[in-house]
């Protein structure tokens, strides 16, 4: 209901597919404004959105932007097998947080340096940080996490 409407007034059962009806289709298409206000579907409120059930009643994006959608079709490709995250509470997740929030004091130094001998000792004194702090101990187990994820997902 949230993506297509309501049934027999948006969209119809055809060969026993949810399809939107040809009226709606094009005022979708033509006139996206006055389809939200009359509607108020395919993801006209956000907090309804569940854009990976919906991508099966997606309607195709109109020329020419469709083009340049398609375009990028062989180039993108899932990364979320590297999208980990560490037990809160943990030693790690201790040891990330301290790593970020030192990045973000640090980061302003580097960008301001004045010297690339400043630079340089600024970025060398972060590594030295990172590592007494454990960051090793951090990338094992964020490397151990994505290794897991990925037998999941299949992928060597």
């Amino acid at each position: 209901m949230t993506w297509l409407g309501v049934g027999g007034v948006t969209w119809d059962y055809v060969v026993g597919v949810e399809t939107m009806k040809p009226e709606i289709k094009d005022l979708l298409t033509s006139n996206r404004a006055e389809y939200d206000k009359l509607y108020g579907a395919d993801s006209a409120y956000w907090m309804f959105q569940d854009n990976a059930m919906a991508l099966k009643w997606a309607v195709e994006t109109p020329e020419p932007l469709g083009q340049m959608e398609r375009w990028t079709f062989p180039y993108v490709i899932s990364t979320s097998q590297y999208d980990v995250t560490l037990a809160a509470g943990s030693e790690e997740a201790d040891i990330q947080s301290k790593v970020d929030n030192e990045w973000g004091v640090v980061l302003p130094k580097l960008l301001l340096a004045d010297s690339e001998a400043e630079f340089d000792t600024i970025w060398s004194e972060f590594i030295q940080k990172r590592k007494d702090w454990g960051i090793d101990k951090v990338l094992e187990t964020k490397t151990n996490l994505m290794n897991e994820a990925k037998q999941k997902l299949g992928i060597k």
